[in-house]
C-alpha cells in the first residue's frame, strides 16, 4: 500500500474565504472521484494554507491519496491530478506536483521518492536530432518517446505505428515538439490537421480525392485532436486501427476505400475530454500518452534570456517579469512571459509596467 500527495496551488491579488476554498477543493476531489475509484485510490485527506497579503495572496492545496490496488499506480495520479486541474482550473488553481509516500497513510512525513520530477537534459540525449529541438527546454524525455515512435514505424515500413498524444496546458511546448518532428522528417512527409477546423468530409476528401501526393506512409499531425467534431473522431478510429483504412460510401459512387499508413502525433489540452471522445476508443487508439508539465521557473528564464540576446534587452528585465506572472498571474505560459518582458522593458525595474498591468488585468 502506498501514500500518494497530489499538490496544487494558485495566486491572486485577493483573498477567499476558508470556506469557499474548501468548496473549490470538494469540487476538484469530485471530478476526479470515479477515476480514483476505478484505479484503486481512496481520498484520505484535503489541506490547504495560505500565505500573503492584500494584493498578493498565494493559496496551496494538499490532496492525501491511498492506494490499495494492483499494478502500476503512478500513470494514474497524473491522470487523476489533470481531472482535477480541469475542474480547479475555473478558479485558478494549477497542478504542482506529486510525490509518493512509502510509509502508511498513518506517516504522512518527507517524500521517499520524488515520481514527477523534470529530468536534466543531460540525462536524455537526443542523439542527431536534437538540432531540431535546439529551442525547446526540459522536454528531452518527452521528445525521445515521441522520436522512438517515429522511428518505430520507419523501421517497419509503418507497419508498427504507435501513435502518440502529447497533453497538458497551452504553452507547455507540444505544438513545439511536433514542429521539430516535421523539421526532422520534411514537411512531405508530414499530413497536419487541426482539430478546431476540420470537418468530416473535409478529411474524407482529402484522402479519398486529394490531388497532393499522399502516397506511401505519412507522420499525422494533429493539433487540439480533442476539439474536432465527434464525426471526425469516428473517421479517424478507422484510419488509426490495426488495419489503416480510410471508407466513404456514397450514393453516385457506391463504396470507396483508401489504405491509410500513418503515424499520428496529436496533442491535446483537456485529456479528460479527449479521453471521453468515442467513449475512450479515440484515446485507446494512442500507444503513448506523453504528459507535457508546466514550464520550470528555470525554463522560464533560459526561454527568456534567449529572447532578450536575439532582441538586444536586457537580463534584469526577467527575474521580475518571472515575479509577476508567475508570482502575480499564475502563469507558466511562456508566451505571455515573453509579452511582458518585451513590452515592459526597463519599466519593469521600477515596478511601474507591473502596476499597469495590474490595473487593466483586476483579479477574476
Amino acid at each position: 500500500m502506498s501514500t500518494y500527495h497530489i499538490l496544487f496551488r494558485k495566486n491572486t491579488q485577493r483573498n477567499v474565504s476558508d470556506e469557499k476554498t474548501e468548496t473549490q477543493l470538494s469540487i476538484m476531489a469530485a471530478r476526479a472521484y470515479t477515476r480514483m475509484n476505478a484505479t484503486g485510490f481512496s481520498l484520505l485527506d484535503t489541506k490547504f494554507s495560505k500565505t500573503g497579503d492584500v494584493g498578493s495572496y498565494a493559496f496551496e492545496a494538499s490532496f492525501v491519496l491511498k492506494f490499495s490496488g494492483v499494478g502500476e499506480a503512478d500513470h494514474h495520479v497524473k491522470l487523476i491530478a489533470t481531472d482535477m486541474e480541469t475542474a480547479g482550473s475555473t478558479y485558478s488553481w494549477q497542478f504542482d506536483k506529486f510525490f509518493k509516500d512509502e510509509g502508511s497513510e498513518k506517516t504522512m512525513g518527507a517524500p521517499t521518492a520524488v515520481v514527477h520530477a523534470a529530468l536534466d537534459d543531460s540525462e536524455v540525449s537526443l542523439g542527431d536530432a536534437a538540432p531540431y529541438f535546439s529551442n525547446l527546454y526540459e522536454r528531452n524525455a518527452q521528445i525521445s518517446v515521441v522520436l522512438s515512435a517515429v522511428e518505430a514505424a520507419k523501421s517497419s515500413k509503418f507497419n508498427h505505428r504507435f501513435h502518440s498524444v502529447l497533453f497538458g496546458q497551452p504553452g507547455c511546448g507540444k505544438t513545439a515538439i511536433t514542429q521539430g518532428i516535421a523539421n526532422m522528417v520534411g514537411d512531405s512527409s508530414v499530413l497536419r490537421f487541426d482539430g478546431s477546423s476540420c470537418t468530416k468530409a473535409g478529411l474524407e476528401n482529402f484522402f479519398l480525392d486529394s490531388e497532393d501526393d499522399i502516397s506511401g506512409p505519412k507522420i499525422m499531425i494533429f493539433e487540439e485532436i480533442e476539439k474536432a467534431d465527434p464525426d471526425i473522431h469516428k473517421t479517424l478510429l478507422s484510419i488509426l486501427d490495426s488495419r489503416g483504412e480510410i471508407r466513404k460510401t456514397t450514393g453516385d459512387d457506391g463504396q470507396r476505400q483508401v489504405d491509410v499508413k500513418v503515424l499520428c502525433l496529436a496533442t491535446v489540452n483537456n485529456i479528460a475530454l479527449f479521453e471521453k471522445a468515442q467513449a475512450g476508443s479515440l484515446a485507446s487508439r494512442f500507444t503513448h500518452k506523453v504528459f507535457c508539465p508546466k514550464p520550470s521557473r528555470k525554463c522560464l528564464e533560459s526561454i527568456l534570456e534567449r529572447e532578450v540576446e536575439a532582441n538586444g534587452g536586457s537580463k534584469e528585465w526577467i527575474a521580475p517579469t518571472l515575479d509577476y506572472t508567475i508570482g502575480v498571474e499564475g502563469s507558466h505560459d511562456p508566451r505571455r512571459a515573453i509579452a511582458v518582458c518585451m513590452s515592459g522593458r526597463n519599466r519593469l525595474l521600477n515596478g511601474s509596467y507591473q502596476k499597469a498591468l495590474r490595473s487593466i488585468n483586476p483579479p477574476r
